[in-house]
């Protein structure tokens, strides 16, 4: 009942619903990462200082809402997830680390719904932030390479066998630099 009391509500609740996801009780999880995205949006409606609990409350409710409820739920969630920290990033690169992960969130589905002409172009953004995190901090190679494997893999997928070699390859280089 506490206004002032909403902001970490919703955080807890967010972090409540990954600790459930993390204990693979995905329908309880989304329980609380809904309620506590509704709480954020509803923050973020007065104070944009709220957007970032969205987004990631957003992020991390699309692939739930993917395995139960659709592809498109889950889709836009996602996407409204990802215009967030577009947003956010701008101003503040803080947020790149998450948007990259929203990214490859957002490929992710859109391969699952076989828009891959869709995924390309977000996978391929999603290294394109990695690696500019990762000239600056050496801890997101491991990022960069998970999202040039899951690059490469589309680029198998969509028949352009040389830039999926490739970009595997590089993957494959920096994981065993790790």
């Amino acid at each position: 009942d506490n206004p002032a009391a909403l902001p970490g509500f919703a955080e807890a609740l967010n972090n409540l619903g990954i600790y459930y996801l993390e204990a693979d009780r995905s329908e309880e999880s989304l329980v609380f990462l809904e309620r506590g995205a509704q709480i954020s949006e509803d923050l973020a409606r007065n104070n944009p200082g709220y957007l970032p609990g969205l987004a990631r409350a957003l992020n991390n409710i699309g692939p739930l809402y993917a395995q139960g409820r659709g592809i498109d739920q889950g889709t836009s969630a996602t996407e409204k997830a990802v215009h967030i920290y577009r947003d956010l990033a701008r101003d503040n690169p803080i947020y790149l680390t998450e948007l990259a992960s929203a990214l490859n969130n957002l490929a992710t589905l859109y391969i699952q719904s076989g828009s891959r002409d869709d995924a390309l172009p977000m996978a391929e953004e999603a290294v394109r932030v990695y690696r500019d995190l990762a000239r600056r901090t050496p801890a997101h190679l491991p990022d960069l390479a998970t999202a040039l494997n899951k690059l490469g893999a589309e680029y198998m997928a969509l028949g352009q066998q040389q830039d999926g070699l490739a970009t595997t390859e590089e993957a494959i280089r920096l994981y065993c630099d790790a």
